[in-house]
This record gives C-alpha cells, structure tokens and sequence, in this order.
C-alpha cells in the first residue's frame, strides 16, 4: 500500500479540517404564539382602505394624495430599491463571468533584453485581443447563503415600505379626527360664549333693578372673557390641524384653504377582539422584518463558517497576441488556456474565526430584537384593548350624566315658565350640559383615535401583505 507524501498528507487534514468547520451554535429561541400569552381567537377584518368606515370623501382624498406624495413613502420605497440593488448584486456572483479586452500598443523594444532579431532594438506595434471565462464555484454553499441574507433584507425593505404606508395612513387619519374635534370644540365653545353672555345681559339687568351688586355682574364679564379666549384658541387649533395635515399629504401653505370641515360618520373602524389574536406575529410588519433580520444574520453566520473552506476557481481564456498589426488575426497569434485554482486558508491570525463569532453574535443580537418586537406588539394591542373598553365605560357614563343634566334643564326651564326659578338659574343649567357634552365629546374623539391605534397596532389590513409574507417562523435558524 503507497503512502501519501508528507505535503499532500498535510493538505489533506487542512482540508478535512477544514470541511468540518467550526460547530453550529445554539442560539436562543424565537417567541411562539404560546408563549407570548396569544389565544388562538380570529383576527379582526380590516379592509384595505379601512379609513373609508368614516365616510368621508375628503379623508379618502387626503390619504391617496399622501400615499402618492408623501416624503416619507418616498424615502421608504428609495430604501426598498437599495436592498433589492444588493440582492440583484449578490445573486450575479453565483454564475460564471465573462470578461472581454482588446489592447493595441506602440512601442520600442529593447537591443538588450530578450527579444530576438530582428525585433531587438525594433519600433512596432503589440496587440492582443482576449476573452476570458471564470467562475468561483461555489461548492459549499457560501455565496448563496449570502444571496439568501440580501434576500432577506430586501424582503424586509417590502415590510418596511409597508409599515411606512400604515404608519402614513393613521397619522393622517389621526390628525383628521384632530381637526374634526377642533371645529366640534368651536361649536361648543361658541354655545357656551352665547350663554355667558346671556348670564352677562342678565347680571346687569339684575344690578339695574337693584337685585344684584356689581360683583356678580363682573364675574359674569369674566366668564363671557374667557369664552373669547377659548374661542380664539378653538381657532388656533383648527388652523393648526390643516397645516400638519396639509404637511402629511405632502402639500404647502396653498393648500390649507382648502381643507373644510370634516363630515365623518360614528362607525367603528375595527371591532376589537376577544383576546389577543396568535395571528398578530404573522400580521405586523415590524415583526416580519425583525424576523427577516433573524433570517439574514443566520445566513451571514453560514457564510462565514463556510469562509474556511477551500475556494475553488476555474478560468478558461482565449485570444489573440502579437508584434504587428499585420499578424493579430492570423492563425498563429491565437492563445488559449485553461485551469483550476485552489485556495486554503491556512494561517490567517484568527480572523476566521472572529468573524465567525461575530457573526453569531449578531444573530443573538437579531433573536433579541425579534423578541423584544413581539413582546412590544403584544403590549400595543393589549394597550389599546384596554383603552377601548376603558373609554366604552366612561363614554357610557357620560351619555348617562348628559341625559340627567339635560332632564335638570328641562325642569329648570318649566320651573323658570311658572315663576319659581329665575333666567339666571336656566342659563347655569344649560352651561352644566354644555360642558358635559363637551366633556363626552372629548371620550368620543379619544375613542376614535384609540381605533385608529388599534388597526395599526393589528398589523393593519391583511390585504396589502407582500406575497412574500412568512405564514410560519419555526425553523428559520
């Protein structure tokens, strides 16, 4: 039996080395349904374009021009077309390349080197035409497992143009709700400065007849005062929510005018669940990209571990090479050639294997994130469940204390007609209500921006998800 020399001995335990690798480590686990505290109870049906719930021609309006216009989805779907530019880059290296080159040179050769007569000490011209073929055949898997991580980031960057768009969505919707309370907040101010301002004419006719000192006549001043303030600054508010929603939908100063009074309907825009849906980490775009960021980093840790191993390239060329243009394209001036190269990383410092700790680390990194993701979502929604059915019960309690001060009303204004109470009293009972309609309208504005926060912490509507979009997120390791 032959015996290897002791060279190709050596090189042959780098290589089975080599082969083997530095071993997988274990990583953290990824956070299930279960383990999360979700219940397996359906998911709420969000349409596409759910905003149209309110009605309103004008909120449709808004929302398409931001979706076209918008810096923001700009920038978002910019970032999109870099990472698919990286992708694309990445996956070109997987195949053979072909590179061309034609050179034409004039030049003197040296009398004193090795030039034969009678080219020694001659002027002419060196030419050569080639075309050459190599490809680093990637045998272990390593380029495409750096394919399958840009991947990855690119399909991240469809998540993220997507939360952009839900993001874009409820700001604009939330601001709109804003403006819609401000001109509520006009109209209830502006009832309530006609009221003060009754109590004021009737304070002074009090004082005229000698009923009343000039305290009371002051004290209802002060309050007709302060509903002037309130009006100016009900004002101020309303111009206020047509410049951020003009900003919103990507307009200027010329386009506040014409953003009118809001004519929303009362509809829910979601009907909260019964519990915390399991389908939430397969709804929520942060949660996809935190999980294609997992994704990425446990390619790029496969990458790397496969760094070790030996590089194997092949090169095939041929052309042509000659002294003078006269013999470039003849038969003997043609050259051709083939080979293979190994490389073996044999001693490189432990740079190898940093990076590969590196790159684990950074999978560890992306779990973590992927985690603290999933737990945040989890909150969101539980947060707004919460709200909601907080704000159910206060909305209840204050239409129930509406309908009690408008029935005091209303017997105060008998009692006024038979002659037992006076104007003064009617008017204090009216400003009761008012500022309970008020306080009522406050909850209702409140309830509907917790809706709005309720759909975009869901994941929004399941209709504009990417095709691309993981059904399951065991296994992606």
């Amino acid at each position: 039996m032959r015996t290897l020399p002791p060279a190709l001995g050596l090189l042959a335990a780098a290589l089975v080395g080599c082969a083997v690798g530095p071993a997988h480590p274990r990583h953290a686990a990824l956070l299930q349904a279960t383990s999360a505290g979700l219940a397996q109870v359906p998911m709420p049906t969000i349409a596409a374009r759910w905003w149209r719930t309110f009605g309103d021609p004008q909120l449709d309006r808004l929302v398409d021009m931001a979706l076209a216009d918008s810096p923001s989805m700009a920038d978002a779907l910019a970032r999109l077309q870099i990472a698919q530019s990286a992708a694309d880059a990445a996956g070109s290296g997987l195949g053979p390349r072909i590179r061309g080159g034609l050179a034409e040179q004039r030049e003197r050769l040296s009398a004193r080197s090795f030039y034969p007569p009678p080219y020694a000490g001659g002027t002419y011209w060196d030419g050569s035409a080639d075309a050459a073929l190599t490809w680093n055949i990637d045998f272990w898997g390593r380029q495409r497992d750096r394919i399958t991580a840009a991947e990855r980031e690119a399909r991240a960057g469809v998540f993220a143009v997507r939360g952009s768009r839900l993001a874009l969505e409820s700001a604009l919707i939330a601001q709109y709700l804003e403006l819609d309370r401000a001109y509520a907040q006009l109209d209830m101010v502006r009832l309530a400065a006609a009221s003060r301002r009754r109590l004021e004419a009737l304070s002074r006719a009090r004082v005229a007849a000698g009923l009343d000192t000039g305290i009371e006549q002051r004290t209802a001043r002060a309050a007709v005062e302060d509903a002037q303030v309130e009006e100016r600054d009900a004002l101020v508010r309303v111009d206020l929510a047509q410049h951020r929603l003009a900003a919103i939908a990507g307009r200027g100063a010329d386009f506040y005018a014409t953003i009118t009074r809001p004519a929303l309907r009362a509809d829910a825009c979601v009907a909260p669940p019964s519990a915390l849906p399991a389908d939430l980490l397969l709804r929520r775009g942060d949660i996809a990209i935190a999980l294609a960021h997992v994704q990425a980093r446990s390619s790029l840790a496969h990458a790397a571990r496969r760094a070790a191993y030996p590089d194997i390239n092949l090169r095939l060329f041929t052309g042509l090479s000659a002294f003078g243009l006269q013999q470039l394209l003849s038969a003997p001036a043609r050259t051709m050639g083939a080979g293979v190269a190994v490389g073996l990383p044999i001693y490189d410092g432990g740079r190898l294997r940093a990076e590969v700790s590196g790159a684990n680390a950074a999978v560890d990194v992306a779990i973590a994130d992927y985690n603290a993701t999933v737990l945040g979502a989890v909150r969101d929604v539980a947060d707004q469940l919460t709200l909601l059915d907080s704000l159910a019960n206060q909305i209840g309690d204050a239409r129930g204390r509406l309908v009690s001060l408008t029935d005091v009303l209303r017997l105060t204004e008998r009692r006024r007609d038979v002659g037992l109470v006076s104007d003064m009293q009617v008017v204090d009972a009216d400003l009761r209500v008012q500022a309970a309609r008020r306080s009522l309208l406050g909850l209702e504005a409140a309830d509907r921006q917790a809706q709005v926060a309720l759909v975009v912490a869901l994941g929004g509507s399941p209709q504009d998800l990417p095709a691309s979009f993981p059904t399951d997120i065991k296994g992606v390791l």
